[in-house]
């Protein structure tokens, strides 16, 4: 069994101001609630291997689109945590800012990947300094090691963009299963636009930003 419950239903329902308002969500979201449901039933989606544990939250964010719903549920206790890849896939600061109020933990991973990665990966330069600038660790790595500096060097980041990973810690030596570090691969022909500025790092010579 998947898992999904009515609650989960509910919460992937695609608001629509006049056949599914979002003041109609939270009704039926409390009153589901008032006769038993479970606020973080799993409702577990394949996920290359390893199922995603998605929430009745995660189905009002990623699903829904329904940042009141979302916000009902969290006011209710919901746990945020596996909602941080919904938010970032959707490039979503606001709703960022919202779950990261609500406790969620910044460097939890799954599939050997932090939300923080994933913003690498992907791409998402703005969800990316934010992660950075509310204490994400720029220096845990997926399975092959690879760091999101790493990626950032690999997807041909800015320098400013490269910059930000820098400032907030991010390590120039950290070498994934292949051998190569962020300092190497910039050495070896990648992005030659950021090999003075990883040296730069390298030797000590910028201090780190001072995080709010």
């Amino acid at each position: 069994r998947s898992g999904r419950t009515a609650l989960h239903l509910c919460a992937a329902a695609t608001v629509d101001r006049s056949r599914h308002p979002a003041s109609a969500s939270i009704r039926t979201a409390r009153a589901l609630l008032r006769t038993g449901a479970t606020l973080d039933a799993v409702h577990r989606i394949p996920d290359q291997g390893e199922p995603f544990p998605a929430t009745p939250l995660w189905h009002a964010i990623a699903r829904g689109k329904n940042r009141t719903l979302a916000r009902f549920l969290l006011r209710e206790g919901a746990r945020p945590d596996y909602c941080l890849w919904a938010v970032v896939w959707a490039d979503d600061v606001v709703m960022a800012r919202l779950l990261h109020e609500h406790g969620a933990n910044l460097n939890l991973t799954f599939h050997d990947e932090t939300a923080l990665l994933y913003a690498t990966r992907l791409r998402r330069t703005r969800m990316v300094k934010w992660l950075l600038r509310h204490g994400a660790d720029p220096n845990i790595g997926d399975a092959d090691g690879r760091t999101p500096l790493s990626y950032a060097v690999r997807r041909r980041y800015t320098v400013a963009e490269v910059e930000e990973l820098l400032r907030h810690g991010a390590d120039t030596t950290l070498r994934a299963r292949d051998g190569t570090s962020p300092l190497s691969l910039v050495a070896t022909g990648h992005a030659k636009g950021l090999s003075q500025l990883l040296r730069r790092y390298a030797e000590g010579e910028t201090p780190p930003a001072q995080v709010a």
